[in-house]
């Protein structure tokens, strides 16, 4: 959902030769509204490779000592890309996109919301195809090759688990608040530079 939907909505952005008027508000709308959706891909991702990484990885030092340990370590650091591409749209891009907005400033929304914002978007749509191309890696199990002992779920797991989840759901929405916050102040920010008034 996450890569398949990004692929789609970037190549949609860049099928029109020529956009119209409102384009730029129509795709600020799409971009904001599919944020959201890849939040809580980014949630489920992670709260699955949390619990795959516990069941499959006995140690740290299996991430390099082990084959399966070095394709997670790789699958690990390109979702990390995907995630950090996210937080320079999340963080950057849609603040500016909101000040376009509210300033009428269509030439520049249209730029931001049809050529910058899905530039960024394709990084992350290759990022995801790699990490797609390592995953058929990931047989068999750190544990396994480094004679560890097999993962033991217990009450302890599952109460550590749910605090991580709990964690990640509360940085998820401090993520959301932020970037508001940080639309509202690049949107106040003109407003807030005084107006000079002629001397006499």
């Amino acid at each position: 959902m996450w890569i398949g939907g990004l692929a789609l909505l970037a190549a949609l952005s860049a099928s029109r030769g020529r956009p119209g008027e409102n384009a730029g508000a129509l795709w600020a709308d799409i971009w904001r509204r599919f944020s959201l959706v890849a939040l809580v891909c980014v949630g489920a991702v992670f709260t699955s490779g949390l619990w795959m990484s516990w069941k499959h990885v006995g140690a740290v030092s299996q991430l390099w000592t082990t084959t399966y340990g070095l394709f997670l370590l790789v699958k690990i650091l390109l979702v990390l890309g995907m995630v950090t591409a996210g937080g320079v749209n999340q963080f950057w891009l849609m603040p500016r996109i909101v000040r376009a907005r509210r300033e009428d400033d269509r030439s520049s929304l249209a730029q931001l919301t049809l050529r910058h914002f899905p530039k960024v978007v394709w990084g992350e749509v290759a990022l995801g195809v790699a990490v797609l191309a390592v995953v058929p890696f990931l047989g068999g199990s750190a544990r396994t090759e480094a004679g560890s002992e097999a993962a033991v779920s217990s009450g302890s797991v599952f109460a550590l688990g749910a605090v991580l989840v709990l964690t990640l759901v509360a940085s998820l929405y401090m993520t959301v608040r932020t970037s508001d916050a940080l639309a509202r102040r690049t949107a106040a920010a003109p407003a807030a530079i005084p107006t000079p008034t002629p001397s006499g």
